[in-house]
């Protein structure tokens, strides 16, 4: 008795048969073809150098702002105290919430930089190589 086949369709069997994906000749369905675009090494160097500096860069925002904190705690008497008729102190309002938007602004940033910067350097189609 034979095995019975993966795919019911005997097509299917065949590379770039309906049940394969990609194939000579098919496209994916987001139209998207990966032998039309290309990027040297040398491209794919400079933006992952881009890449570290920006990623370097938050992280000095991300230091500056996790140690700010409890350096504000330590030598700014206010930030714990407060002020005269206001109910929330500095450092409540900041451990409520205000640090977390913090993050969460810092990560939008660097995720836009970073996807501007890879759009900008990336993605050369094989005819703009002759220019």
């Amino acid at each position: 008795m034979e095995p019975p086949k993966r795919f019911p369709h005997p097509e299917q069997d065949e590379p770039g048969g309906p049940g394969e994906p990609f194939g000579p000749g098919r496209l994916p369905a987001d139209g998207f073809d990966p032998e039309e675009e290309f990027d040297s090494p040398e491209e794919v160097d400079a933006v992952f150098r881009s890449q570290r500096r920006l990623v370097m860069a938050r992280v000095v925002w991300l230091i500056l702002l996790v140690l700010g904190v409890p350096i504000a705690n330590a030598w700014w008497p206010l930030w714990w105290n407060g002020w005269a008729g206001v109910p929330v102190t500095p450092a409540w309002a900041v451990a409520a919430g205000g640090g977390l938007v913090a993050l969460w602004l810092l990560g939008v940033q660097h995720a836009r930089m970073a996807d501007r910067v890879e759009r900008a350097m990336l993605g050369r189609r094989r005819e703009d190589d002759d220019v």
